[in-house]
């Protein structure tokens, strides 16, 4: 009996777990850079109560993720098909964006999530290289900024600087050197 009623309360959790979501990976399939949102594909499947595997749906209008704080920010191009995290919040974020009470319940519902773009399906060889150097990589285009141990920094590509170059040490140039003084 015991064991009767252990495996039911089992039963009863893991059905109620089903419509739980933490992460999900997921595919962008557009991006308003305006809005800082992402329609995003989950990936997978879900089950319904009857064990019916149905595709996700499409989730839109959901905020993607950029590292910002303390008057700094990183931002990238996010475009159709990239890999992303679809991490589901247990407040409602739009309420929050908006300032407003936070007191609906949408916890674990896939139409509040945030994106975290990012999430390559396939290993990028940027990253074996960038751990095989012990450095920090930055690459898009051609152009690749590599923060080396030892405070060294490479840039490859064309260099634009607007503002003041300062030079506190020897300045070494290989190669031509033109001056405009324009």
């Amino acid at each position: 009996m015991i064991q009767e009623y252990t495996d039911e309360l089992n039963n009863f959790v893991q059905d109620a777990l089903k419509g739980v979501h933490t992460i999900v990976p997921g595919r962008v399939t557009s991006f308003d850079a305006d809005r800082c949102e992402a329609s995003v594909m989950p990936c997978g499947k879900f089950r319904l109560p009857n064990g019916k595997p149905l595709d996700y749906p499409l989730v839109t209008g959901v905020p993607v993720w950029f590292p910002v704080g303390g008057g700094a920010a990183i931002a990238y191009p996010v475009r159709e098909g990239d890999g992303c995290l679809l991490l589901t919040s247990e407040v409602s974020l739009e309420l929050w964006r908006s300032g407003t009470d936070l007191g609906a319940d949408l916890r674990f519902d896939l139409t509040n999530a945030v994106a975290l773009v990012g999430l390559p399906a396939k290993p990028n060889p940027l990253v074996r290289e960038s751990a095989g150097l012990g450095a920090v990589m930055i690459e898009s285009g051609g152009a690749r900024v590599t923060l080396l141990p030892g405070g060294v920094v490479e840039i490859a590509g064309a260099v634009t600087i607007k503002g003041t170059l300062t030079v506190e040490q020897d300045l070494i140039v290989r190669g031509q050197s033109h001056l405009n003084n324009s």
